[in-house]
């Protein structure tokens, strides 16, 4: 029978609470951090790794170990992995130490290469494995799989045994539900990173806790444009700073209600950014905010400042300030008294001049250059 000190459930307490709760954290790498670090003391580990499946890869996080260790683990131990058919018995033992999950087999896993040159150098003596299958599918490995290792960096150190056993069988199903939640959440923050990369709105998403969690392509082509961005950047996370405060309407619809409002200058450009709180179920992220960015100069500048500043013959700096006010070829052609074709190769040289691959940019990026 376990029995746990109050200190031991205190832990354990901790280690649940932060295991279910993969939303609470900006980033799937604070959650586990913050899972590993309730764990460690729990299980008396001296080393603890967690990993979560990513684009049908391993992804090992560890305190403990290097990153090229955690992320090279899974090709180094796959040789005798395969020959000693571990994934099988990793799903017959789902909570095991190295004699269950390695059987008849485990003095030659001792012997193996993989012992000598990658575990033993490491430290990784007693090993405590908890693994979760995950998703419906038949359990293949690391692909559709969440695993805790634990290790004791010392040979003499005393084993996991039967309280290490009994702790990961308390373990597993909040693993599960936990590395579950984590994964939907990842694809619903991916789906939604890339949405707001095809819009043509330049935005932020910041976390609750004024964190920078994701910038889109639109926004990293206006910044880019101008050399003062890193003020918009700054002004849009002290905006985030000064709307946390708000409260969120319960009764607004998935992107809430405009929280708040402000201006920022740079040499070039007079941009608006406007806070707007965006609900879990769209972004992923419980409480995050969005900042559009719009940037607006007083006016385009003329056709002698676009000729120098982006080396555009005079005919060409026409035809620029033609696409800004949004001017089709045709327009073009009869407000230059040139052919439609002429017109159309003018266009084509402006894009390359100005580095655009669409004409509908043109007018932003020389209000903003």
């Amino acid at each position: 029978m376990l029995t746990l000190t109050d200190r031991d459930a205190a832990h354990l307490s901790t280690a649940l609470s932060a295991l279910l709760a993969p939303l609470d954290y900006a980033h799937d790498r604070a959650w586990r951090r913050a899972v590993n670090r309730s764990l460690k003391p729990l299980f008396r580990a001296d080393q603890v790794s967690f990993m979560v499946p990513a684009n049908g890869k391993p992804d090992f996080f560890s305190e403990d170990y290097d990153e090229v260790t955690a992320q090279t683990y899974p090709e180094e131990i796959a040789p005798v992995a395969s020959r000693y058919a571990f994934w099988s018995r990793c799903r017959r033992f789902p909570v095991g130490n190295r004699s269950m999950l390695w059987g008849r087999h485990v003095d030659a896993y001792f012997k193996s290469a993989y012992w000598h040159e990658f575990a033993k150098p490491r430290r990784a003596y007693d090993a405590l494995l908890v693994t979760a299958s995950l998703g419906p599918a038949a359990f293949r490995g690391y692909e559709n799989a969440a695993q805790f290792m634990f290790h004791h960096a010392s040979p003499h150190a005393s084993s996991f045994g039967d309280r290490g056993l009994g702790l990961g069988r308390l373990l597993l199903p909040a693993l599960k539900t936990g590395a579950t939640a984590y994964l939907h959440l990842a694809a619903v923050r991916e789906a939604f990173a890339r949405l707001v990369d095809e819009l043509d709105s330049a935005l932020l998403l910041f976390g609750r806790d004024g964190e920078l969690l994701h910038r889109n392509r639109r926004l990293n082509v206006v910044l880019e444009r101008d050399r003062q961005g890193v003020l918009v950047e700054a002004a849009a996370a002290a905006l985030v700073a000064r709307c946390a405060c708000t409260p969120f309407g319960r009764g607004s619809d998935a992107l809430g209600e405009a929280a708040c409002v402000r201006s920022v200058r740079t040499g070039t450009c007079t941009y608006t950014l406007r806070a707007i709180r965006v609900d879990a179920e769209v972004t992923g992220h419980r409480s995050a905010v969005v900042v559009l960015v719009e940037g607006r100069a007083g006016r385009l500048p003329t056709r002698e400042a676009i000729q120098e500043r982006h080396g555009l013959t005079r005919q060409q700096a026409r035809v620029a300030l033609l696409l800004a006010e949004r001017r089709t070829n045709e327009e073009v052609a009869e407000a230059l008294c040139i052919s439609p074709h002429t017109a159309h190769r003018h266009t084509t040289a402006v894009l390359a001049g100005l580095g655009l691959s669409s004409r509908r940019d043109v007018r932003d990026h020389l209000l903003c250059y």
